[in-house]
C-alpha cells in the first residue's frame, strides 16, 4: 500500500443525446510503483449502480445525492 491520500471529485452532468455506452482506455505510462504501463477501461456508470465503485468511493455518492436533492428543493421554493 502506498503512503498517500487520494482526493476524489464527483460532478453532476446533464448529457442529453450523449452516447453513454462508449468505452475508452486510460492508464499510467509510468506507474509510481514502477513496472510496465498500466491500462484500464473506463465507461459511464448510472448513479443507481455507483455503489459498486472500488475502494468505497461509491459511499461518497450518497452525500452528493443528498446535496442534489436539497438544491432541487431549494430551487422549487424560489
Amino acid at each position: 500500500m502506498r503512503d498517500e491520500v487520494a482526493v476524489r471529485h464527483y460532478f453532476q452532468m446533464a448529457m442529453p443525446g450523449a452516447d453513454v455506452t462508449e468505452r475508452w482506455s486510460a492508464g499510467e505510462s509510468d506507474p509510481a510503483t514502477g513496472g510496465p504501463t498500466v491500462v484500464w477501461d473506463c465507461w459511464w456508470l448510472p448513479v443507481a449502480e455507483a455503489h459498486v465503485l472500488a475502494a468505497g468511493l461509491g459511499g461518497l455518492l450518497g452525500t452528493m445525492l443528498e446535496e442534489m436533492s436539497l438544491c432541487e428543493r431549494t430551487r422549487t421554493l424560489e
